[in-house]
């Protein structure tokens, strides 16, 4: 899947969600979101900068959210976005393992040898076993409060409008989050 695609998707499962608790989009590609707190309260829809997305292993998508006294679609230097972990109750994080883990299934269920047998390069074969063999190792872990959830997999759109949809019905507790730490920093400032 291209990253526009992925990006489109997402504008347009997420966008009621946050016009509808008064987000307005920070730049025109519709990434990055921004609501009047204290501070700029900012959320971020990003892809993973990294590996991309890749035909057998699928893409990763992330939510990051900050607040700033400055309008980015970044944030500022050493400040660290906050992550579902640290934005999400637990029983949003316990609905997200569960889609984690149905698309980790779907990402497993694939035609690997076929696929892998295409490969010449021995190296690059044995990592992606190694790829199935961790996405198969994750697929075990039951979820509990304390487990961390980042990355939001996708093979295909059916998975992104999938996380699109998850997303839009977590808004509320992320502007709830976000408020608190909004309040919070404004108490201590």
């Amino acid at each position: 899947m291209k990253a526009q695609e992925v990006h489109s998707i997402l504008r347009e499962t997420l966008t009621p969600a946050l016009h509808a608790n008064a987000f307005i989009p920070v730049t025109k590609g519709k990434k990055a979101w921004y609501r009047e707190g204290n501070k700029f309260q900012i959320v971020k829809f990003q892809l993973d900068q990294h590996f991309g997305y890749i035909p057998l292993l699928g893409g990763r998508l992330f939510l990051r959210a900050w607040l700033s006294e400055i309008l980015h679609d970044q944030p500022e230097g050493s400040v660290r976005p906050w992550t579902p972990m640290e934005l999400m109750p637990t029983a949003v994080r316990a609905e997200m393992n569960e889609l984690k883990n149905r698309v980790l299934h779907k990402l497993i269920r694939q035609d690997w040898d076929t696929l892998l047998g295409t490969l010449a390069d021995a190296h690059a074969r044995a990592l992606l076993l190694k790829a199935r063999s961790d996405l198969s190792a994750s697929l075990t872990t039951r979820f509990d409060e304390t487990q961390r959830l980042d990355a939001m997999s996708y093979l295909d759109a059916d998975d992104v409008y999938l996380w699109g949809k998850f997303l839009a019905t977590s808004i509320p507790s992320v502007v709830e989050s976000l408020n608190q730490r909004d309040r919070s920093q404004r108490t201590e400032g």
